[in-house]
């Protein structure tokens, strides 16, 4: 109500992986008297509507949740569940899928900026006092995020992308699967370009569909790539170097690449400096001929060597 009070017009979201927890120690609480093999089961009930694809799919979930015959047992449970469902727009996806999440539905990102603050800025050191910690945060933390942006923006990141954004994920629930060749070939062989890099793909599971890729803001027609995340139809484009995506990294459009130094470091070199090795450069003379002189030149070298060598001798 704080939140919603500072900032009336935001849309305030739950954290699935909170929502979920709570929800399994509200069922393992002793005082709630509900048996240890009927917790995975009710937990399961309610994962579904969570994770349920529209809100049409959302009321059938809640009906099969609440005329369950296990759920009846725990009258409770029941009463638990209606005053979670009140805030169902907080936490089940279905109602969600209008927002640019990009598949973010949890605070992993702030819960990964804790553990840089603890283990690389704080090396799991209590600071010694305030300004010393105010100084980790201001210069240490600043600087971390200096480096991370400028690695980008040079093309040197080596960090490990996220598996998510490169085909499935480890639980095998996130993410999607990265292509095949042939299955690239045939994504290829089918897209259909438009202004603003905008492309029709045919779907692979659904022949006769198509999908619109939108690859300057990342979002896809798909089921995946709806909300922004990134989906195969994107990588196949990404690949084939049809368009840039803001979705994969490394990044590689020259203009990104620039605003990620201008973001760092407050400047930027000239734009040509960020394109890539293989990228040919229309505005810079051509040094062909003066590679073929000093080429010719260190060629000539060692044999003026060896014959002042044999004069010598």
């Amino acid at each position: 109500s704080a939140l919603s009070q500072q900032w009336p017009r935001a849309t305030l979201l739950l954290c699935t992986f909170h929502i979920l927890q709570q929800v399994w120690r509200w069922l393992h609480e002793k005082r709630n008297k509900v048996q240890e093999n009927d917790r995975p089961h009710l937990l399961s009930l309610f994962k579904k509507c969570l994770y349920s694809e529209s809100e049409e799919t959302f009321q059938e979930c809640c009906s099969d949740l609440f005329q369950d015959d296990v759920c009846k047992k725990y009258s409770n449970f029941t009463s638990y569940a209606t005053h979670l469902f009140e805030k169902k727009e907080a936490f089940a996806l279905c109602f969600r899928s209008h927002l640019r999440m990009r598949g973010n539905h949890t605070n992993n990102f702030v819960e990964a900026q804790f553990l840089v603050l603890k283990d690389t800025i704080l090396r799991r050191v209590k600071e010694y006092n305030v300004v010393g910690l105010i100084e980790r945060i201001t210069s240490d933390l600043e600087n971390h995020y200096k480096t991370k942006l400028l690695s980008l923006a040079d093309g040197s990141f080596d960090g490990t992308y996220r598996h998510r954004f490169m085909g499935t994920g480890k639980d095998g629930a996130t993410g999607f699967r990265v292509p095949t060749q042939e299955e690239q070939t045939n994504y290829l062989s089918s897209a259909q370009q438009f202004e603003n890099h905008v492309f029709r793909i045919s779907s692979a599971s659904r022949p006769g569909e198509s999908h619109t890729v939108d690859m300057t803001v990342g979002v896809c027609s798909c089921a995946v790539g709806q909300d922004g995340s990134p989906c195969r139809h994107q990588y196949v484009l990404w690949a084939a170097e049809k368009a840039h995506c803001i979705n994969f990294v490394s990044v590689t459009n020259p203009e990104e690449r620039q605003k990620l130094a201008r973001v760092a470091i407050g400047e930027a070199l000239p734009l040509r400096f960020y394109n890539s090795l293989r990228t040919v450069d229309q505005s810079m003379p051509s040094t062909s001929g003066i590679v073929n002189e000093e080429l010719a030149h260190h060629n000539e070298l060692p044999t003026v060597m060896v014959e002042t060598q044999v004069e010598t001798q």
